[in-house]
């Protein structure tokens, strides 16, 4: 059809919406009508017929979930996730469970797949087992819903493959199969076939297990013969052998199979990026095993497909929220790695690659950038003590490029669900009060499942090097643990797939690393790049300190937060706090005074810090953090980011209330969901906050040492290791509950005021502290006894 024609069509079908015959229309007409303008190309159209259908729909209409389901379909094909999340909600609102149990079932089953296309199959579990437990008994009071039924069975068979529970994943495939069995004849409806390979790749998640293995190979080979067996099916097929192939070392047989994927996939008319995903699954669990398959035309061509892929997400920046951005990321990790190993690709190359691919977030373009190089990066260390860890999370295998001023390594390690796991129980009992504890024995019994956690993930995410391998001359393997030994101060980056780490309680070289080390992070390079191209001159002000404390709340915070009660800080600590840069160069607004209007005049008149004292609130329906402020006129005195971005921010913020740091991950606009990311784009340089709770009595020794320290001429982030150094040495705040909470974010490295004492230096390592003292005491031993000697009477 030309465009004209389906313009008339949809226009027409508009029109027909909106009449009394709208159920017939709709099954007879719009349903297949779209679909057939969709598998044309015309998708733009087909939404809007379906979209008119919605909207003359009356709120109650049980037609209402079927349309809305077209609608999210498509969207979810596309990768459009939140429109399709949009659409669901929408018309979730509208459907009553108890009148049309089969609607609502069916918009929460198309939910909990989303989530499992998103990343996120945990949050999909408990509604697709819902949906299928109201299906079954529909399905028991002979109600049509069949195909709805079995469908579901399949949807809850690919969750649990996503959440890579091999356990769960065969007992739900075998119950899909057992059930569907029953609920059809015919093999083909009921994808046995399909539900085959999840079970054998269920089989094959248990590496370890023989029989598993052996299973697994005899039912993928049993489905690939099987001639109702779809091409999406067949292709796991062939790349799950392919893997069984390379274990063994069959080269022949793994090459003749990867051949045929390609061919398969051609066939199929699949993407760039899902051919590049298909041979990456099917060699990178085997990179040492594969010089007998990739030849070197192989080789180019997937170099040339990694270059044409960087190019167009440069042009296509990724959606917020986009799991197809987060599967090509996680697979560039080891596709890079199988380059650099095979061709003349150096460290360098590879980390610009990764560099690429991960600046166009939002964050990074509101702040002016979108592409940063490798010298950039490296430009962000200011000293040779100083070092860079950035990480790169993939599915199996993780790497680490660790920088300084003069070199540029890079190791492997594995994180996977284990480490996944272990972050975040680590998070958990942090974040336990372990003054709520029962007895002394819970609070061993916590301590030591910390201290074993920590020790994991140290050994997990700062790995030695890999000389075993038989690197070309290009490549180097870095040994961090050594790195660490080196460095006064890091920045690190890239976290944000690993359930960020609490990289401060992570034992490293006999201490702990937010105690040893002055720590600083960052969302990812261009925000650092960003972040480093500011004027960061502050010589313009002699205002030091704008500090918000003692804030009184208004009637709606009251009504909306009524279990944070108002903060009350004595005239005495907050003298302490303001005492370092000295009272005359400090503004502090408290009570009716600490309000957003007083605050921006405040600001724009010129500071160095601001210093928010206050509670922290969530804001339910975007999980999005926020702050409590004084009320002023129409102003609730609620500060939330979209608040923040319109202050007149100083160069440091450091906001001390709960969970201020702690946001929704959005893949691919890392930083924006919480505070910090809201404070940059308002001019900010560095941000300490707080990503769990905090408690008063911790917080007001804590920062009145950083403000100290800062007030020398000290780095923000030294000035925090010495601020919880000194937070450690009081038995009463000893547990990281206490201190564990804060970190720094941005720009950590960078003084805000010239140093006033020698002391404002980075404090040298414990080891060469203790290797000095040894040295100046046997000086001092070796002078006492010359002096002996030359003052002793000679003999007469």
């Amino acid at each position: 059809m030309k465009d004209a024609e389906i313009e008339e069509l949809v226009g027409y079908l508009e029109e027909c919406c909106g009449t009394n015959s709208f159920p017939a229309v709709y099954a007879n007409v719009i349903i297949p009508t779209s679909r057939k303008l969709q598998s044309t190309g015309h998708r733009e159209p087909a939404l809007r017929i379906l979209q008119a259908a919605l909207d003359q729909l009356p709120k109650e209409n049980p037609l209402r979930p079927t349309v809305a389901t077209e609608i999210a379909l498509p969207l979810q094909n596309q990768k459009e996730w939140a429109g399709a999340m949009a659409v669901l909600d929408d018309a979730l609102r509208f459907v009553d469970k108890s009148e049309n149990p089969a609607g609502w079932a069916a918009l929460q089953s198309l939910r909990a797949d989303l989530f499992r296309a998103m990343g996120t199959p945990d949050l999909g579990a408990p509604l697709l087992r819902e949906a299928v437990r109201i299906l079954e008994d529909l399905h028991r009071l002979e109600q049509p819903v069949k195909a709805q039924l079995s469908n579901a069975y399949q949807r809850l068979a690919n969750l649990r493959l996503a959440q890579r529970d091999g356990d769960l994943l065969i007992a739900e495939t075998t119950r899909a199969l057992t059930e569907n069995a029953k609920l059809f004849e015919s093999p083909r409806q009921t994808g046995r076939v399909a539900l085959e390979v999840r079970l054998a790749v269920a089989n094959m998640l248990d590496r370890r297990n023989a029989e598993r293995m052996a299973l697994a190979r005899r039912q993928l080979q049993k489905a690939l013969a099987d001639p109702a067996i779809r091409a999406q099916d067949a292709l796991t097929c062939e790349l799950r052998l392919a893997d069984f192939a390379l274990q063994e070392r069959d080269f022949d047989h793994a090459g003749s199979l990867i051949a045929a994927v390609t061919t398969r996939l051609n066939t199929m008319g699949t993407t760039a990026e899902t051919i590049d995903w298909a041979t990456v699954h099917a060699l990178e669990s085997q990179k040492e095993r594969m010089e007998g398959v990739l030849t070197p035309a192989v080789l180019r061509n997937l170099e040339t497909r990694v270059r044409e892929l960087l190019e167009r997400y440069s042009r296509e920046p990724p959606r917020e929220g986009g799991t197809g951005h987060l599967r090509f990321r996680r697979n560039l990790l080891p596709l890079t790695e199988i380059l650099r190993r095979n061709l003349d690709i150096d460290v360098a190359q590879a980390f610009q690659w990764l560099l690429d691919f991960h600046a166009p977030s939002t964050l990074a373009r509101n702040l002016g950038v979108s592409q940063v190089t490798v010298d950039e990066v490296q430009s962000l260390l200011t000293s040779e003590t100083q070092g860079l860890l950035a990480y790169f999370t993939g599915s199996d295998q993780s790497f680490v490029f660790a920088l300084d001023r003069s070199s540029l390594t890079c190791t492997s390690f594995h994180w996977g669900m284990e480490g996944m796991e272990d972050c975040k129980r680590l998070s958990e009992l942090v974040r336990q009060r372990p003054f709520e504890l029962r007895d002394d024995d819970a609070r061993r019994r916590r301590t030591e499942a910390i201290e074993e956690l920590t020790r994991r993930l140290a050994e997990r995410v700062f790995p030695r090097g890999h000389s075993s391998l038989n690197e070309p001359p290009t490549c180097q393997d870095a040994d961090i643990a050594d790195q660490l030994r080196r460095w006064d101060a890091i920045t690190i980056f890239g976290s944000d797939l690993m359930s960020d780490p609490p990289w401060e309680i992570l034992p490293v070289n006999g201490g702990l690393l937010g105690t040893t080390i002055a720590l600083g992070r960052l969302p990812n390079a261009s925000v650092g790049v960003a972040l480093a191209r500011r004027d960061s001159s502050v010589e313009s002000t002699q205002h030091a300190l704008c500090l918000v404390a003692n804030v009184p709340h208004g009637e709606e915070v009251l009504a909306r937060y009524p279990d944070r009660q108002p903060l009350s800080v004595e005239e005495s600590q907050v003298r302490s706090l303001v005492a370092p840069f000295g009272e005359e160069r400090c503004t502090v607004l408290q009570g009716e005074q600490a309000s957003r209007h007083r605050l921006v005049d405040t600001l724009q008149e010129g500071s160095r810090i601001l210093h928010l004292l206050t509670h922290g609130i969530r804001r339910a329906e975007e999980n999005a953090p926020g702050l409590i402020l004084a009320p002023h006129e129409d102003d609730p005195g609620l500060l939330f980011s979209e608040h923040v971005v319109t202050l007149p921010s100083p160069p440091l913020v450091v906001v001390s209330a709960c969970n201020a740091g702690s946001g929704a991950v959005r893949v691919g606009d890392e930083g924006t969901t919480d505070l910090s990311g809201a404070f940059w784009i308002a001019g900010a340089q560095t941000l300490l906050i707080a990503n769990m709770e905090t408690t008063l009595e911790a917080t007001l020794p804590m920062t009145t040492r950083f403000h100290e320290e800062v007030a020398q001429g000290v780095t923000p982030a030294e000035a925090l290791r010495r601020a919880r150094t000194s937070l450690l040495q009081d038995d009463r705040f000893a547990d990281p509950y206490y201190w564990a909470a804060s970190r720094l974010m941005g720009r950590a490295h960078q003084p805000l005021f010239e140093s006033t004492n020698t002391q404002a230096a980075p404090t040298k390592r414990p080891e060469k502290r203790i290797v000095t003292a040894l040295a100046v005491l046997a000086a001092s031993a070796v002078g006492i006894l010359v002096t002996k000697k030359l003052l002793r009477p000679s003999p007469s």
